[in-house]
C-alpha cells in the first residue's frame, strides 16, 4: 500500500522507469499542465483523492475529471482492470500496489482539513502532540530540522501551508525517490498523521 501511495504521486520515482518527457495522450485538452506532470496519477485525481469533487475543482489543476474516493467500494479486479487500460509503463506489481492503495490507502482528507471558509487549508489536529511527532516517532526533525528549512529549497511551513493535502499525503506514504520514511510504516495513526501536518503548518516560512 506504501508503494502504491508513492506510484500514485510519481510512479517513475518508484519503478525505475524512465521520466516521461511529452504530454500523456489520456491527459484532458482542458488541462493546463506539461511534460511529465500530465502523466502523474495526482495531476488529475488530486491530492485528497476527489479530482474536480475536491480541491482541483478549479485552478491550474482542474481537468474536470472525476476523483478516485469512491473506487474503494470496487473490486480489486476491477480497479486493476482500470488501470490497466490507462496505457502507463505499469508492471503487474505496480498496477497491483496501485490498487492496493486506492482501495484501503485512501482517507477523506476534508474531515480533517478546512476545505472552505476563513479558515481553508487549515489542518484541525494537535499541534502540540504533533510537535512531539516531528521531533520523535516520526523521525520529521532528522532531516527537515527544527525549524522545517534544513533540506536546501524545502521549506515544511511553507508547503504544509500552501498545500496541506499534498503534505498530508507524503506524510502518510513518504517522498518518492527519497529516503523520507512513511508515517504508516512508523504505525502512526490516522490523526497523529493530522496532528504532525499541524504542526508544520507553525512552522516558519523561510
Amino acid at each position: 500500500m506504501i508503494r502504491g501511495g508513492q506510484l500514485y504521486d510519481q510512479w517513475w520515482q518508484v519503478n525505475g522507469e524512465p521520466q516521461p518527457t511529452g504530454i500523456y495522450e489520456n491527459y484532458p485538452q482542458t488541462g493546463k499542465q506539461t511534460g511529465s506532470n500530465t502523466w502523474r496519477c495526482q495531476t488529475c485525481h488530486g491530492w485528497d483523492y476527489k479530482g474536480k469533487e475536491g480541491i482541483y475543482e478549479s485552478g491550474n489543476n482542474y481537468t474536470g475529471i472525476k476523483g478516485l474516493y469512491s473506487v474503494r467500494e470496487k473490486s480489486a479486479a476491477e480497479i486493476y482492470e482500470a488501470i490497466l487500460t490507462k496505457g502507463l509503463p505499469l508492471s503487474d506489481q505496480d498496477i497491483w500496489d496501485l490498487t492496493q492503495f486506492l482501495k484501503e490507502g485512501q482517507i477523506d482528507m476534508n474531515k480533517y482539513i478546512i476545505f472552505y471558509g476563513d479558515q481553508s487549508k487549515s489542518a484541525t489536529g494537535n499541534a502540540a502532540n504533533g510537535q512531539n511527532l516531528y521531533e520523535g516517532k516520526g523521525r520529521c526533525l532528522e532531516c527537515h530540522g527544527a525549524d522545517g528549512n534544513q533540506k536546501p529549497g524545502v521549506s515544511v511551513g511553507k508547503a504544509a501551508r500552501d498545500n496541506p493535502w499534498e503534505i498530508l499525503h507524503k506524510i502518510r506514504f513518504g517522498q518518492p525517490g527519497t529516503q523520507m520514511p512513511a508515517a504508516i510504516k512508523a504505525n502512526l495513526t490516522v490523526q497523529e498523521q493530522i496532528d504532525i501536518l499541524t504542526y508544520a503548518q507553525t512552522l516558519s516560512k523561510n
